[in-house]
């Protein structure tokens, strides 16, 4: 668990750097995904494939994990992982995705409460 990254309760907080550095960007509401080129940073560009590092502070047992997706074109889509409630991840490059490649910068949509 990394509980030292600073996301209000019942949020799902996401860093453009590790360890909760940088800009950071939060969602709440559940049963919607996220599309993060819909979601700008201060300097404008959108939040697609520049995460780095994830708090999920929702509650709510397994209905609060946080799913994150990679999508690869053409409709595909890859499952980058998951996160549970109360837990994070400070930094996504030492973190591997079924592909064999690592979370960081990849993540292009969310599912704040996946059940």
């Amino acid at each position: 668990m990394t509980t030292y990254l600073t996301c209000e309760w019942q949020w799902l907080c996401m860093w453009q750097n590790k360890s909760g550095g940088g800009n950071k960007l939060r969602f709440y509401d559940c049963d919607r995904w996220y599309y993060l080129e819909n979601w700008h940073m201060p300097d404008g560009r959108d939040w697609r494939d520049r995460i780095s590092s994830i708090h999920n502070a929702q509650s709510g047992g397994s209905k609060g994990r946080a799913e994150f997706v990679d999508t690869l074109g053409n409709g595909a889509w890859h499952t980058v992982g998951h996160v549970d409630v109360q837990d994070g991840r400070a930094d996504l490059s030492k973190d591997m995705s079924s592909d064999g490649r690592t979370w960081n910068d990849r993540i292009d949509k969310v599912w704040a409460c996946a059940s």
